[in-house]
């Protein structure tokens, strides 16, 4: 009598298998990967052509994925690949890599980003003050609350997926559906309330080949993980009819949530503007251009609170800049310097003069952006040429 061999629990859908997608898609990585784009590539079209030629490029890896799983629908992805094709030392190699360093790596930097974003609101969770440090030979290990949160994290989504497939499934669609959820509002408050120029999303500056071949490597480093549902093969329906439609839909999902943020993005920005600006996530931080103020305090109310720029960026804070042009007469363009850009001018600030200037009050308006330039000229240090109307 012989037995059969060992298998997993099918009970995932084709659903199911594309928020694994979704989910292992976006991240940190489109909140802040689009400001190098945008550096190489300093034209709206361009920027979206390239976000849309990494998509496709990663629709095909998920079509060739997708082939793969479909002729061997178990669950490990390229190691099994890999096993069947170059032998199993090529795929313990790759799962070797993979366990050690690929996504055990990417799992810990995404929990100290977590932990990161936490301590925006419990500062104890983002506290990196070393509690306990053990000297190891290379790399000393430090003890801290940040790493102490990230680790629980880990913790708690390890012990709800060991609980099984039906609670680990729960967990995954539910985070997937509120990260898109979240992203879907923000389309429609930038739609629906959000102010831009769409002449900044089809217009900008020539671009070089060089330069869009440069911005497609942190666009495909964005789009990674588009292989994600065939890890799981095993664990899924019909693997070979539901696994490349999971790859298909959730790849296809993700490039038109890329390239409606990246549309959003240079709406709001224009793309010279945007490359200029600067930000941190967790591990990573992206330094601004540097101007003729970097580094000076700056003291305008609501901007820098009077710290100093510590990136030496003047672009750091320029978000909602650009939407103070055509306020009114006389102003009708407003040329802002790179040094001005240093300072964040508040969207409701902006909205309160554009309500004035719709009810009428043209001398008030006009008033208030020469109280503007002033405010700008201090910052700057003198500066005065950084703000002028046109």
């Amino acid at each position: 009598m012989t037995t059969a061999p060992p298998a997993l629990d099918r009970r995932l859908g084709p659903v199911d298998a594309a928020a694994i997608v979704v989910s292992n898609v976006i991240g940190g990585g489109i909140f802040f990967t689009p400001i190098l784009v945008a550096r190489l590539v300093p034209s709206g079209p361009a920027v979206l052509a390239v976000w849309l030629a990494g998509g496709v490029l990663a629709l095909a890896g998920a079509m060739a994925y997708a082939e793969l799983a479909a002729v061997r629908p178990r669950s490990g992805g390229e190691y099994v690949y890999l096993r069947d094709a170059f032998g199993p030392l090529t795929g313990f190699l790759s799962g070797w890599t993979s366990f050690v360093a690929g996504f055990s790596g990417a799992i810990a930097a995404g929990a100290v980003v977590l932990a990161e974003y936490i301590g925006r609101f419990a500062p104890l969770a983002g506290d990196s003050t070393p509690l306990l440090t053990l000297p190891l030979p290379v790399i000393p290990l430090v003890v801290s609350p940040k790493s102490l949160v990230a680790l629980a994290a880990i913790a708690l989504i390890t012990a709800l997926h060991m609980r099984g497939l039906g609670p680990g499934r729960v967990l995954q669609n539910v985070l997937a559906g509120a990260k898109v959820a979240a992203i879907l509002a923000f389309f429609a408050y930038a739609v629906g309330g959000g102010h831009g120029r769409l002449d900044d999303v089809v217009s900008g500056a020539p671009v070089t080949v060089g330069g869009v071949l440069l911005a497609l490597v942190p666009v495909m480093f964005t789009y990674s993980g588009w292989n994600a549902a065939a890890y799981v093969a095993e664990e899924v329906r019909s693997p070979e009819r539901n696994v490349p439609r999971a790859l298909g839909i959730g790849t296809l999902a993700v490039i038109l949530i890329y390239l409606g943020l990246n549309a959003v993005y240079l709406y709001a920005v224009p793309p010279a503007e945007l490359g200029r600006l600067q930000g941190t996530l967790g591990l990573f931080r992206i330094p601004g251009e540097r101007s003729q103020c970097g580094g000076r305090t700056l003291t305008q109310g609501g901007a820098g609170h009077g710290r100093r720029d510590p990136g030496g960026g003047c672009g750091a804070l320029a978000l909602g800049l650009q939407r103070i042009t055509k306020l009114g007469e006389p102003c009708t363009k407003l040329h802002v310097g790179p040094c001005a850009m240093g300072v964040r001018i508040g969207v409701r600030r902006v909205e309160r003069l554009r309500r004035q200037q719709h009810a009428g009050h043209r001398g008030r308006v006009s008033t208030r952006i020469d109280l503007l330039r002033r405010h700008f000229a201090k910052a700057c240090q003198g500066a005065a040429g950084e703000v002028t109307c046109r």
